[in-house]
């Protein structure tokens, strides 16, 4: 069933709106409204949310009720949330047993928590990023973040012929250096560093 568009009708809020209140009188536990923008009606409780929409099918409206996930759910996590629809004239009690069987479960409060802990994670290794980034590019004057990945990568140009770039990996642990025009002399010194690296890599990287 196609959602509407983000711009709502008025007959459309009034529903959306009417249900929402509906919910929150109906369903367990302290629910207020809390709408992100003018387009979105939902409630909340907690960490749970429910976005209302009203959907208009020929003259009759259905209701599609949304449990939300915490933003940033797309991305960090292979989740999605789910929805039940209704009709738009079935009583605000059935409406909310309907709601709390389908989607007010064990699995939704799992997924909210899934979704926390892996956005939280994300959030860890984008400061280690950066600030291994700003670690580097304080090593190399005249280092900058790349236009095009400022989060993640660095790039240098000289002395003389010399450029090259350093790309962060996602852990912050590893990254990718490439050299273009490196001097004799100090593509010796790296050679070096690197044979000890593999040799004994401890002990180089006790050394820096």
């Amino acid at each position: 069933m196609p959602f509407p568009s983000s711009h709502l009708s008025e007959q459309q809020r009034e529903h959306a709106v009417r249900i929402a209140a509906a919910l929150a009188a109906h369903l367990p536990g302290a629910w207020v409204r809390y709408d992100p923008n003018e387009h979105l009606v939902q409630i909340a409780s907690r960490d749970r949310r429910l976005t209302v929409r009203a959907v208009a099918i020929g003259t009759r409206y259905r209701i599609a009720i949304t449990a939300d996930l915490p933003e940033g759910y797309a991305a960090c996590t292979d989740l999605k949330p789910e929805t039940t629809t209704v009709a738009a004239d079935r009583p605000g009690r059935a409406i909310a047993a309907q709601v709390e069987r389908r989607l007010l479960t064990a699995a939704y409060d799992e997924a909210i928590g899934e979704v926390t802990a892996a956005v939280a994670k994300a959030a860890r290794r984008k400061n280690a990023r950066e600030a291994l980034l700003t670690e580097l590019e304080a090593l190399i004057p005249g280092a900058a973040p790349y236009a095009h990945d400022t989060e993640c990568t660095t790039h240098f140009t000289g002395p003389e012929d010399l450029h090259g770039s350093i790309r962060v990996h996602t852990d912050a642990q590893t990254a990718t250096m490439r050299l273009d025009w490196v001097p004799a002399r100090l593509a010796r010194d790296l050679a070096a560093l690197i044979g000890r690296h593999r040799t004994s890599p401890a002990t180089v990287d006790a050394a820096l």
